[in-house]
């Protein structure tokens, strides 16, 4: 499939291995390209209740996402970020069969976070926020319960190591 639109995000491609059974599509080898970069990996999404839907899980991998091309598809032009993301993800549902839908059966990024726990481990190349211009940086993100968690966060800076941790 090419050329999504999904809330703003586009995809420029995406392919996968499909089976539907029991109520349940696997989608296995998914690669998505998007922001000059992609996301590959597989998920099981349930679709038990025929007025929710719930993923179950996600893994993937990262590759080189733009991250200010990605930031601007989400409107955020007032932070100037460049670099391109490479990573790990993991999307893991709190509990079984959480929709993801608000009540307007709309996606509902606010509902998604408050349902599943997110792990990204990245590094980021050629990175910049603000024209201000460190070195790759490294550091794992974790959201859950509208927390965000910023650890091992690693960098130089005009030639000092950076690390921080933060809880946003």
């Amino acid at each position: 499939i090419t050329d999504i639109t999904f809330d703003g995000l586009k995809i420029d491609s995406l392919s996968a291995l499909i089976n539907f059974d029991s109520g349940a599509l696997s989608l296995d080898d998914i690669n998505v390209n998007l922001y000059d970069g992609s996301i590959s990996g597989s998920t099981k999404i349930n679709f038990l209740d025929k007025n929710n839907f719930s993923i179950e899980q996600f893994q993937g991998r990262i590759r080189e996402l733009n991250l200010n091309s990605l930031l601007k598809a989400f409107k955020k032009d007032a932070i100037k970020i460049n670099g391109l993301l490479t990573g790990q993800i993991r999307v893991i549902p709190k509990q079984s069969s959480q929709s993801i839908l608000g009540p307007d059966n709309n996606f509902d990024p606010i509902m998604f976070f408050n349902k599943y726990d997110v792990d990204i481990s990245t590094e980021a190349k050629n990175f910049s926020f603000n024209n201000l211009k460190a070195s790759n940086v490294d550091c794992d993100i974790s959201i859950s319960d509208n927390k965000i968690a910023i650890t091992n966060f690693e960098t130089v800076l005009y030639g000092g190591k950076i690390a921080a941790e933060a809880d946003l």
